[in-house]
């Protein structure tokens, strides 16, 4: 299950997307189908899958939508990832400030011009 929610988080499998069949995966990953099929209902009750009879299983958008409850479960899951997150979040908020900074001076500076 856990290679799986790596290939939802890493792109592999956008929103949308038709994940491929039980049998493939099991190959793919070296477990049985009866595994395969426990994972998918797991994400299924994650609401990150969805199974539509006679369609497949498709990835739903709740990564984009739902960020807390998908996402921190995947963040529990996965510490690693845990701390890229939080390091990329440390990196954007010092990147806003100084666009922040950037758009008052700006507007500091038109103001002086007129």
């Amino acid at each position: 299950m856990r290679q799986m929610e790596t290939s939802l988080l890493d792109g592999t499998w956008r929103a949308g997307a038709k994940l491929p069949s039980e049998r493939v995966l099991a190959l793919e990953y070296d477990v049985a189908r009866n595994t395969v099929r426990e994972a998918i209902q797991r994400l299924a009750a994650r609401g990150l899958v969805q199974s539509r009879p006679g369609a497949g299983v498709f990835v739903t958008d709740q990564l984009r939508t739902g960020f807390a409850s998908p996402w921190g479960q995947l963040v529990a899951d996965h510490p690693a990832l845990r701390e890229d997150i939080l390091e990329f979040r440390g990196c954007w908020k010092a990147r806003l400030r100084i666009l922040r900074r950037c758009a008052r001076a700006t507007r500091i500076s038109r103001a002086f011009a007129r």
